[in-house]
């Protein structure tokens, strides 16, 4: 069973245990940059600080048209995310919103961390890049 959901940049399709993140066509370019920085989050800042709660991705596209991840279980409650984990620094930078989370074999995890807007990417990048010498890892 193929499932679809857009949101305001991105639509998903969920079959089996995956789900596909394409770009919405109206908002192109928005939606290529979510992917992209989804896809920075997961091979780059996850690994240097250790964050747990991302939905992991399985295969992506470096342009940002395509995002294969893992599908999480929905719904959430706001308690459950609440009770997860996810006491980071620095933070991964998302909405708390149950919507926005998911459940994959038992752990609470993010479904939704892209940046749309290209300064917010750029000052989020900054952000993450200084506070890398807390953790004792070089860029």
């Amino acid at each position: 069973m193929l499932d679809m959901e857009c949101g305001a940049y991105r639509c998903v399709f969920c079959f089996g245990i995956f789900a596909i993140k394409l770009p919405r066509v109206s908002k192109l370019f928005k939606g290529l940059r979510c992917n992209r920085w989804e896809r920075e989050m997961w091979k780059k800042w996850r690994l240097i600080f250790r964050w747990k709660n991302l939905c992991p991705i399985v295969l992506s596209d470096p342009t940002g048209f395509f995002l294969l991840m893992r599908r999480a279980e929905q719904p959430v409650s706001f308690d459950d995310i609440k009770c997860a984990d996810i006491d980071y620094y620095p933070d991964i930078d998302v909405e708390y919103k149950p919507e926005n989370w998911g459940m994959i074999e038992g752990m609470v995890v993010c479904l939704d961390y892209g940046i749309a807007e290209a300064d917010l990417v750029i000052q989020r990048r900054a952000y993450l890049k200084s506070k890398i010498d807390s953790f004792g890892v070089l860029d």
